[in-house]
């Protein structure tokens, strides 16, 4: 015959596994993200995004002025 399963039992548990996991991938971003900041790439993608913003913001005064 089969077990009746404690249906509570199996939420806790998958509530664990899952809480686990986004520890496990959430060490691991963090970890790349440490790792990019420290390497010469962090200052470009800086620059990069300062150029970009800067792009932007002047693209749309010259469209609101037209």
């Amino acid at each position: 015959m089969l077990k009746q399963v404690n249906g509570r039992f199996i939420f806790i548990r998958n509530c664990l596994v899952i809480y686990v996991m986004v520890g496990f991938f959430a060490s691991i971003i963090a970890d790349s993200h440490k790792t990019f900041q420290l390497s010469s790439q962090s200052e470009n993608a800086g620059q990069f995004s300062r150029l970009i913003s800067l792009t932007v913001a002047y693209q749309a005064n010259e469209n609101l002025y037209k």
